[in-house]
Protein backbone atom coordinates (compact mmCIF):
# COMPACT_ATOMS: atom_id res chain seq x y z
CA UNK A 1 0.00 0.00 0.00
CA UNK A 2 2.86 2.38 0.51
CA UNK A 3 3.72 2.19 -2.66
CA UNK A 4 0.46 3.23 -4.41
CA UNK A 5 0.64 6.24 -2.00
CA UNK A 6 3.66 7.14 -3.06
CA UNK A 7 2.74 6.41 -6.55
CA UNK A 8 -0.29 8.85 -6.16
CA UNK A 9 1.49 11.68 -4.17
CA UNK A 10 4.11 11.53 -7.10
CA UNK A 11 1.22 12.46 -9.42
CA UNK A 12 -0.29 14.84 -7.29
CA UNK A 13 3.49 16.73 -6.80
CA UNK A 14 3.66 16.54 -10.86
CA UNK A 15 0.03 18.04 -11.82
CA UNK A 16 0.37 20.39 -9.00
CA UNK A 17 3.76 21.56 -10.29
CA UNK A 18 4.87 24.81 -9.49
CA UNK A 19 1.75 26.05 -7.39
CA UNK A 20 3.77 26.33 -4.43
CA UNK A 21 0.22 27.11 -1.63
CA UNK A 22 -1.07 23.46 -3.24
CA UNK A 23 2.01 21.45 -2.68
CA UNK A 24 2.45 22.87 0.61
CA UNK A 25 -1.20 21.62 1.04
CA UNK A 26 -0.39 18.42 0.06
CA UNK A 27 3.11 18.46 2.13
CA UNK A 28 0.80 18.96 5.26
CA UNK A 29 -1.21 17.03 4.78
CA UNK A 30 0.95 14.31 4.53
CA UNK A 31 2.70 15.37 7.75
CA UNK A 32 -0.71 15.76 9.72
CA UNK A 33 -3.27 13.49 8.33
CA UNK A 34 -5.34 14.40 11.18
CA UNK A 35 -5.97 18.24 10.29
CA UNK A 36 -9.10 18.54 8.37
CA UNK A 37 -8.27 21.77 7.98
CA UNK A 38 -5.20 20.52 6.03
CA UNK A 39 -7.44 18.32 3.85
CA UNK A 40 -10.05 20.40 3.14
CA UNK A 41 -7.23 22.74 1.68
CA UNK A 42 -5.72 20.17 -0.24
CA UNK A 43 -9.00 18.63 -1.42
CA UNK A 44 -10.22 22.20 -2.68
CA UNK A 45 -6.87 22.32 -4.60
CA UNK A 46 -7.28 18.93 -6.17
CA UNK A 47 -10.54 19.73 -6.81
CA UNK A 48 -9.59 23.10 -8.69
CA UNK A 49 -7.29 21.19 -10.86
CA UNK A 50 -9.79 18.46 -11.63
CA UNK A 51 -12.47 20.63 -12.79
CA UNK A 52 -9.29 21.69 -15.18
CA UNK A 53 -8.04 18.81 -16.48
CA UNK A 54 -10.21 15.45 -17.11
CA UNK A 55 -7.93 13.18 -17.21
CA UNK A 56 -6.41 13.90 -13.93
CA UNK A 57 -10.34 13.84 -12.77
CA UNK A 58 -11.38 10.51 -13.96
CA UNK A 59 -7.68 9.21 -11.73
CA UNK A 60 -9.00 10.62 -8.87
CA UNK A 61 -11.84 9.25 -9.21
CA UNK A 62 -10.31 5.83 -10.27
CA UNK A 63 -8.03 5.92 -7.02
CA UNK A 64 -11.42 6.73 -4.73
CA UNK A 65 -12.86 3.46 -6.47
CA UNK A 66 -9.79 1.21 -6.21
CA UNK A 67 -9.01 2.61 -2.40
CA UNK A 68 -11.57 4.09 -0.72
CA UNK A 69 -12.61 0.56 0.48
CA UNK A 70 -8.96 0.30 1.81
CA UNK A 71 -9.36 2.90 3.84
CA UNK A 72 -12.71 1.33 6.03
CA UNK A 73 -12.27 1.87 9.81
CA UNK A 74 -10.92 -1.30 11.99
CA UNK A 75 -12.31 -1.98 15.22
CA UNK A 76 -9.48 -5.23 17.19
CA UNK A 77 -11.55 -6.86 20.37
CA UNK A 78 -10.14 -9.22 21.96
CA UNK A 79 -12.47 -11.92 23.67
CA UNK A 80 -10.94 -12.49 27.51
CA UNK A 81 -9.78 -9.35 27.38
CA UNK A 82 -11.87 -6.49 25.77
CA UNK A 83 -14.85 -8.41 25.35
CA UNK A 84 -17.61 -11.08 26.40
CA UNK A 85 -19.75 -12.67 23.29
CA UNK A 86 -22.82 -14.99 23.50
CA UNK A 87 -24.97 -15.94 20.92
CA UNK A 88 -26.22 -13.00 19.57
CA UNK A 89 -25.15 -10.38 21.92
CA UNK A 90 -21.86 -9.47 23.13
CA UNK A 91 -20.94 -6.70 25.84
CA UNK A 92 -18.07 -4.91 25.74
CA UNK A 93 -16.09 -3.53 29.02
CA UNK A 94 -12.90 -2.49 29.90
CA UNK A 95 -10.99 -3.72 32.76
CA UNK A 96 -9.56 -1.21 35.06
CA UNK A 97 -6.36 -2.14 35.10
CA UNK A 98 -6.80 -1.71 31.09
CA UNK A 99 -4.94 1.68 29.16
CA UNK A 100 -6.01 2.15 26.20
CA UNK A 101 -3.19 4.17 25.27
CA UNK A 102 -0.79 1.31 25.42
CA UNK A 103 -2.53 -0.77 23.11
Amino acid sequence: MREVVARIRARLRGVLGDDVRSVDALDRAVTDPSDAGRLRELAAALAWYAERDEGFAAEVVGWARQYGPAAGVVQNIHAGRDAYSAGRDMTVQQRPETDLASD
